[in-house]
């Protein structure tokens, strides 16, 4: 009898151990869920999370952006006018990820 619920609570373990760790991963992880929007990203003061990200990806929650500007070195430049006075714009790299991005504020 020990040795059977002694059996059960390691599966038990394992499974809430498992289920933990997909948690985590998920959470961090590069996807649409955690994508805040165009309206948070303004309130930011570092909006770093977005590197690494693929354009189709802010796309899908943000929408088209208001400008898209390719490069002469393979690159796209990605703007979206958040209001009057802040304007994000993201550079993605040949392989449509995030690279870099500006968060211009005015005054």
């Amino acid at each position: 009898m020990k040795k059977k619920l002694m059996i059960a609570l390691i599966v038990v373990a394992v499974i809430l151990g498992a289920i933990f760790a997909w948690r985590v991963a998920y959470s961090m992880q590069k996807n649409t869920d955690n994508i805040p929007t165009l309206a948070m990203v303004s309130e930011m003061d570092d909006a770093s999370f977005l590197v690494g990200y693929r354009s189709n990806q802010l796309i899908t929650v943000w929408g088209e952006p208001d400008e898209e500007t390719p490069t002469t070195v393979g690159t796209t430049i990605l703007t979206w006018e958040i209001d009057d006075d802040t304007t994000l714009i993201v550079h993605v790299d040949g392989k449509n990820k995030v690279a870099s991005y500006e968060l211009n504020q005015g005054e």
